[in-house]
C-alpha cells in the first residue's frame, strides 16, 4: 500500500501543471527533487521486492528507470504545461541507481534475504 501511495505522489508531483510551482525555488531544485523522489521510490519498491519476492536488483533498477521514462513521456504528452527533460531523466536514473546500491549494501552487510544471495 505504501508503494502505491508513493507512486501516486510522484505522479502528482511530476505531472502537476508547471504554473503551480513552489515560491522556494533554487538552481538545481528540480533535478534534486527528481533524484530524491526516484531514490525513495526505487529504494522502498526494491527493498520490498528483493525481500518478499526474491527478484534481482537489476530488475529493480530497470523498473525504476522505466518509471522515470514514463513520467517524462507523460510530461511531454499531457497538457500540463510541463516538458520532458533529459536531465530530469538522468536524475531519475541516478536516484534509482543509488537506491539499488543502498539495497545491495543492506542485503550484503545486514544479511537480508534476497535473490542475489
Amino acid at each position: 500500500m505504501f508503494n502505491i501511495l508513493l507512486t501516486l505522489g510522484i505522479l502528482v508531483a511530476t505531472l502537476m501543471p508547471a504554473d503551480f510551482r513552489s515560491p522556494y525555488r533554487f538552481i538545481g531544485y528540480d533535478k534534486f527533487g527528481h533524484f530524491i523522489m526516484f531514490f525513495g521510490w526505487t529504494f522502498f519498491f526494491g527493498l520490498h521486492q528483493v525481500i518478499k519476492r526474491k527478484i534481482r536488483l537489476w530488475v529493480v533498477f530497470i523498473t525504476g528507470c522505466i518509471f522515470g521514462v514514463i513520467t517524462e513521456v507523460l510530461q511531454y504528452y499531457l497538457p500540463t504545461n510541463r516538458s520532458a527533460e533529459k536531465l530530469d531523466l538522468a536524475a531519475d536514473v541516478a536516484g534509482a541507481f543509488l537506491a539499488v546500491l543502498a539495497i545491495y549494501l543492506l542485503v550484503r552487510f545486514r544479511k537480508l534475504p534476497s535473490a542475489e544471495n
